[in-house]
């Protein structure tokens, strides 16, 4: 069975869990509820070892995030994110925590030294104020090297605690992020899946166009794109591509 089977026989919840042994046997655990960490440093409920979830982002709007995602997020800190997940969604991370005092503590700092140097400067009013600080501990990451986020990963899941790998789309329809679950397993760390509402599935339909049963997707950003074979492939086309490889 390979690595995206495993992964597709995950509970829908996000509950199952699975540690990969060797190249050929995998071990699961009982399920285990989610773990609210405060910070790095004080951890109302630690779990050891922790896990990576991967989370799908879904086509991009928050309104479209499964509730499961929701309460993932809302309830982890840490989270290595795509860089091509928006911001309304990766708001999520940590929402349901309370921020760290010396986070806060920071910020006030900060929003005093630019108060200061407006005075200095002769400004007649306080600058506005900057949003406040919140649990969230999010690493934006563009390499695309399973290994290299993997090891990422690894080193995040050091510090204690769950870590999110944020994707966008759904994780079990992308060969990039089936790669990186390919590779945490190999590492020998324990991992779940939440699906997300995938990319080729939703985007035509808020534009009004309807599928069907039959119609072929594929991700053109990727290199070895067979175009022939495509070309003859069932209709319609769902062609789906970074907007720096367009």
């Amino acid at each position: 069975m390979t690595i995206a089977q495993k992964a597709e026989m995950a509970d829908t919840t996000g509950i199952e869990t699975s540690q990969v042994l060797d190249t050929t046997g995998v071990e699961t655990h009982a399920p285990r509820r989610l773990v609210t960490v405060v910070s790095n440093d004080d951890v109302a409920e630690e779990l050891i070892p922790g896990r990576v979830i991967f989370v799908g982002a879904g086509p991009g709007n928050p309104d479209l995030l499964t509730v499961r995602a929701r309460e993932v997020l809302g309830h982890t800190v840490r989270a290595v994110t795509d860089a091509q997940v928006l911001d309304g969604v990766r708001d999520f991370v940590a929402a349901e925590l309370p921020v760290p005092e010396e986070k806060l503590q920071a910020a006030a700092d900060e929003y005093e030294r630019i108060c200061a140097e407006a005075k200095e400067s002769g400004a007649r009013r306080r600058p506005a104020r900057p949003a406040p600080p919140t649990a969230a501990e999010i690493i934006e990451v563009e390499d695309t090297d399973p290994q290299r986020i993997a090891e990422l990963l690894s080193e995040e899941l050091a510090k204690g605690g769950d870590v999110i790998r944020l994707v966008t789309g759904n994780p079990l329809s992308s060969d990039a992020t089936l790669a990186e679950i390919t590779a945490v397993s190999e590492a020998g760390m324990e991992f779940q899946v939440v699906p997300g509402m995938s990319l080729p599935a939703t985007v035509p339909a808020f534009a009004g166009i309807a599928l069907g049963s039959t119609y072929t997707e594929t991700d053109v950003s990727r290199n070895g794109v067979d175009w022939d074979q495509l070309a003859s492939a069932p209709q319609p086309l769902v062609l789906q591509a970074r907007a720096e490889d367009l």
